[in-house]
């Protein structure tokens, strides 16, 4: 296939497809051909600017004043909700909640939102998680034990616990070994597993100042050593 080079305009030789078409004959023409400028206007002010070729659909202003002016064109002025500061919001988040506060600290501090957005927001979540194998297995053994207990149970309106056991003040929670990590190094867990195991280490820890006491089982115990978590349980309540 005979192309013609955008830079020094010689035709060369190219055995690549047209859909994956070269523009230049050498890696020399390509980078004097990409850092080639060329002269446009500015978006905002109409100057007369030079761009470079490579970057002619990004930077089409003539400073940063111009750009922020540019981005600034269409926004709509809005009073913060909380602390009456005027602020500018883009038309398209006017319905949501980020339109009534000028920054996250402001958005933080309100109390509606937090009752709306942060609790309301948990509580839905803990209910329609639903029981999976393992949770179900566990309260198997919990039903032996003749106790009342509460599945999925939001603490403080933050932390939905696998169970609750009001009477003894006491969270039992059911671990599956991957997801939280059961017999390996933290250093070789995958970064979504070593969320998980940073986040338990700090629920547990909020729980415990809280007053609870905590009991944790893994799957392979649940599932294979059921007189041994029968009987953890069991002292526990006791």
């Amino acid at each position: 296939m005979i192309l013609i080079c955008d830079y020094c305009n010689k035709e060369y030789k190219t055995y690549t497809s047209p859909r994956c078409k070269k523009h230049y004959c050498s890696k020399k023409c390509s980078v004097k051909g990409r850092n080639t400028k060329i002269q446009t206007k500015c978006k905002f002010c109409n100057k007369n600017i030079l761009v470079r070729k490579n970057n002619l659909k990004e930077n089409n202003f003539c400073s940063h004043e111009c750009l922020n002016n540019w981005q600034k064109r269409n926004k709509i002025k809005r009073i913060c909700k909380v602390c009456g500061k005027e602020f500018l919001l883009s038309p398209s988040r006017i319905k949501q909640i980020a339109g009534y506060y000028c920054s996250l600290k402001c958005r933080n501090k309100d109390e509606s939102w937090k009752e709306k957005s942060v609790y309301k927001g948990n509580q839905i979540q803990c209910k329609k998680k639903g029981l999976n194998k393992l949770e179900l297995k566990g309260n198997e053994i919990l039903n032996k034990l003749n106790i009342k207990y509460e599945t999925q149970y939001l603490i403080n309106n933050k932390i939905c616990v696998d169970v609750f056991i009001p009477s003894k003040n006491l969270i039992i929670q059911w671990d599956g070994n991957y997801w939280h990590g059961k017999n390996k190094n933290y250093e070789d867990l995958e970064p979504r597993i070593k969320k998980r195991v940073n986040l338990d280490k700090s629920q547990d820890k909020y729980l415990r100042k809280c007053g609870y006491k905590i009991l944790r089982f893994w799957e392979d115990e649940i599932k294979e050593r059921e007189d041994y978590v029968y009987d953890i349980i069991k002292r526990a309540i006791q």
